[in-house]
């Protein structure tokens, strides 16, 4: 019979299991709002910058993405090593003031790299999330575990467009706002300080995750803190073909996704004279409400082929949504 808990050696118990589950989508929460606000301030970012719609396209995308993505490696090769919370609390805190720091930027080049800032810090969480979430929960709870944590996608999309298309349509008509050592600021500049610097808030939280005892290691000299880097090729590279089509797969999901994420606001404003709060409010309750069901069906489906005997589960789950869409 299995075990209510993934290991009965652990000092932990099941409910605090969920809390941390429910911290670490609370900060993917926050990460997602904080990089996906510009989307609603497209037309002000252009105006006062003088950048035009490629620049805007660079900065809300290559500017995050290139330091996101390449930073993950050597972020994932720390999160095998040291500490998990304190990687998580030092990027949640890099994110969350480089996010305030877009505020302050005076043009294009200022605010690229406040935005590569940004990616830098959010490349930090899910490698340590991941690996914390495995170690907290079994296999056969995994999914759905990892699955809520992945709502904070959804869900942080979702506000981003809901609330920061509210705060951003509530600032517009204010002019230039006066802030203690800032001095004048327009009201984009302040969404930013107002989307931004909350976070650091979630970091003082992410203080009281407790490291959990690793599971699950791969065979070899742990002396050093992590399994050597030529075990670790070797693992890939005996798996090169999952790999791949991982890689293929989720680069297709993702340009797609952030095409539409990034200018569908545009479009309505644009094409049909929505306002920001109006579309940020429908297009908000589409991401948060739907992309929320998907997500958890994903990870309860999971879990079920894996009761079922598949230990295949994750790579069935996704065959099966990929049919029915």
């Amino acid at each position: 019979m299995r075990s209510t808990y993934p290991y009965e050696s652990s000092p932990y118990s099941r409910i605090y299991a969920c809390y941390v589950v429910g911290l670490l989508m609370l900060a993917y929460i926050f990460s997602f709002v904080d990089r996906q606000i510009p989307t609603l301030m497209v037309e002000p970012l252009k105006k006062d910058l003088g950048i035009s719609d490629t620049q805007f396209s660079l900065l809300h995308g290559f500017a995050f993405a290139i330091f996101y993505t390449l930073m993950g490696l050597p972020i994932g090769r720390l999160v095998d090593s040291v500490n998990r919370k304190y990687i998580i609390t030092t990027g949640i805190t890099l994110w969350s003031l480089m996010t305030a720091a877009c505020g302050l930027a005076q043009n294009f080049w200022s605010l690229f790299l406040f935005r590569m800032g940004v990616g830098v810090g959010e490349a930090t969480l899910s490698p340590a999330a991941y690996s914390i979430i495995s170690d907290y929960f079994p296999k056969y709870i995994r999914g759905r575990a990892l699955a809520v944590y992945t709502l904070g996608i959804s869900i942080g999309i979702g506000l981003a467009l809901m609330v920061g298309g509210a705060v951003v349509e509530g600032v517009a008509g204010l002019g230039d706002i006066a802030l203690p050592f800032v001095g004048n600021v327009k009201a984009w500049q302040l969404v930013f300080f107002i989307v931004g610097l909350p976070g650091l808030f979630v970091a003082l939280l992410s203080f009281t995750i407790k490291e959990p005892v690793r599971q699950d290691k791969l065979q070899g000299d742990w002396s050093r803190g992590a399994v050597p880097l030529k075990q670790v090729f070797l693992f890939v590279k005996a798996r090169w073909q999952a790999y791949a089509y991982l890689f293929a797969g989720t680069s297709m999901v993702i340009i797609g996704n952030y095409a539409i994420l990034a200018w569908t606001p545009s479009l309505f404003i644009r094409s049909h004279d929505w306002g920001i709060a109006q579309i940020g409010l429908w297009f908000g309750i589409v991401n948060a409400f739907f992309g929320s069901m998907g997500g958890y069906f994903g990870g309860w489906l999971t879990d079920r082929l894996f009761k079922s005997g598949y230990d295949d589960a994750p790579l069935r789950a996704i065959e099966s949504v990929n049919i029915s869409v």
